[in-house]
Protein backbone atom coordinates (compact mmCIF):
# COMPACT_ATOMS: atom_id res chain seq x y z
CA UNK A 1 0.00 0.00 0.00
CA UNK A 2 2.84 2.37 0.87
CA UNK A 3 4.54 1.64 -2.48
CA UNK A 4 1.34 2.39 -4.40
CA UNK A 5 0.89 5.69 -2.54
CA UNK A 6 4.46 6.69 -3.39
CA UNK A 7 3.98 5.82 -7.07
CA UNK A 8 0.68 7.71 -7.16
CA UNK A 9 2.33 10.76 -5.56
CA UNK A 10 5.15 10.67 -8.13
CA UNK A 11 2.67 10.41 -11.02
CA UNK A 12 0.68 13.38 -9.68
CA UNK A 13 3.90 15.37 -9.24
CA UNK A 14 5.07 14.60 -12.79
CA UNK A 15 1.68 15.56 -14.23
CA UNK A 16 1.83 18.85 -12.32
CA UNK A 17 5.31 19.60 -13.67
CA UNK A 18 4.26 18.71 -17.22
CA UNK A 19 1.21 20.94 -16.91
CA UNK A 20 3.39 23.87 -15.78
CA UNK A 21 5.76 23.31 -18.69
CA UNK A 22 2.90 23.38 -21.21
CA UNK A 23 1.38 26.45 -19.57
CA UNK A 24 4.73 28.26 -19.79
CA UNK A 25 4.90 27.81 -23.56
CA UNK A 26 3.69 30.87 -25.36
CA UNK A 27 2.12 30.50 -28.73
CA UNK A 28 2.73 33.47 -30.94
CA UNK A 29 0.14 34.34 -33.48
CA UNK A 30 1.49 35.81 -36.69
CA UNK A 31 0.71 39.48 -37.15
CA UNK A 32 -1.15 40.06 -40.38
CA UNK A 33 0.53 42.54 -42.68
CA UNK A 34 -1.72 44.58 -44.87
CA UNK A 35 -0.57 45.70 -48.26
CA UNK A 36 -1.17 49.33 -47.26
CA UNK A 37 1.14 49.23 -44.21
CA UNK A 38 3.95 51.79 -44.13
CA UNK A 39 7.53 50.63 -44.26
CA UNK A 40 9.51 50.97 -41.05
CA UNK A 41 11.94 53.87 -41.39
CA UNK A 42 15.58 52.87 -41.42
CA UNK A 43 17.71 53.81 -38.46
CA UNK A 44 21.08 55.49 -39.03
CA UNK A 45 23.81 56.03 -36.46
CA UNK A 46 26.05 59.07 -36.07
CA UNK A 47 28.99 59.43 -33.69
CA UNK A 48 30.41 62.75 -32.62
CA UNK A 49 30.66 65.41 -29.94
CA UNK A 50 27.71 67.55 -28.89
CA UNK A 51 28.59 71.13 -29.77
CA UNK A 52 25.19 72.62 -28.89
CA UNK A 53 22.06 71.21 -27.27
CA UNK A 54 18.61 72.44 -26.25
CA UNK A 55 15.24 70.83 -25.54
CA UNK A 56 14.40 70.47 -29.25
CA UNK A 57 17.68 69.46 -30.91
CA UNK A 58 21.39 68.82 -30.65
CA UNK A 59 24.22 69.77 -32.95
CA UNK A 60 26.67 66.94 -33.47
CA UNK A 61 30.25 67.59 -34.62
CA UNK A 62 31.98 64.64 -36.26
CA UNK A 63 35.72 63.91 -36.20
CA UNK A 64 36.00 64.86 -39.90
CA UNK A 65 34.78 68.40 -39.10
CA UNK A 66 31.25 68.00 -40.43
CA UNK A 67 28.27 68.79 -38.26
CA UNK A 68 24.60 67.87 -38.28
CA UNK A 69 21.55 68.94 -36.35
CA UNK A 70 19.36 66.16 -35.00
CA UNK A 71 15.92 66.81 -33.54
CA UNK A 72 15.09 65.51 -30.06
CA UNK A 73 11.62 64.24 -29.20
CA UNK A 74 11.30 64.42 -25.39
CA UNK A 75 8.70 61.64 -25.47
CA UNK A 76 10.45 59.07 -27.68
CA UNK A 77 14.17 59.88 -27.49
CA UNK A 78 16.02 57.88 -24.84
CA UNK A 79 19.44 58.67 -23.37
CA UNK A 80 21.80 55.93 -22.15
CA UNK A 81 25.16 55.80 -20.42
CA UNK A 82 26.84 52.55 -19.41
CA UNK A 83 23.56 50.64 -19.73
CA UNK A 84 21.55 53.05 -17.57
CA UNK A 85 18.83 55.37 -18.77
CA UNK A 86 19.40 59.07 -18.10
CA UNK A 87 17.21 62.17 -18.42
CA UNK A 88 17.80 64.36 -21.50
CA UNK A 89 18.86 67.16 -19.15
CA UNK A 90 22.05 65.20 -18.31
CA UNK A 91 23.43 65.78 -21.83
CA UNK A 92 25.81 68.72 -22.25
CA UNK A 93 28.11 70.26 -24.82
CA UNK A 94 31.35 68.30 -25.06
CA UNK A 95 29.75 64.87 -24.49
CA UNK A 96 30.87 62.26 -27.04
CA UNK A 97 27.76 60.39 -28.16
CA UNK A 98 26.36 57.86 -30.60
CA UNK A 99 22.95 58.95 -31.89
CA UNK A 100 20.60 56.49 -33.56
CA UNK A 101 18.13 58.46 -35.66
CA UNK A 102 15.50 58.22 -38.37
CA UNK A 103 14.34 60.72 -40.94
CA UNK A 104 10.84 62.05 -40.36
CA UNK A 105 9.33 64.77 -42.51
CA UNK A 106 12.78 65.56 -43.91
CA UNK A 107 14.39 65.97 -40.46
CA UNK A 108 16.70 63.61 -38.56
CA UNK A 109 14.98 62.66 -35.30
CA UNK A 110 16.92 60.94 -32.50
CA UNK A 111 15.59 57.58 -31.33
CA UNK A 112 18.35 57.01 -28.77
CA UNK A 113 21.48 58.79 -27.61
CA UNK A 114 24.30 56.80 -26.03
CA UNK A 115 26.97 58.70 -24.10
CA UNK A 116 30.33 57.13 -24.93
Amino acid sequence: MKKQTTILALVVLMLGIAQCAFAAEKTQMPIPVSSTSKATPSVAASVGTISDINAQSLKLSAVDGSSSTIAIDPVTTSVWKMGKMLPLSDLKSGDKVKVRHTTKNGKDVAKSIEVL
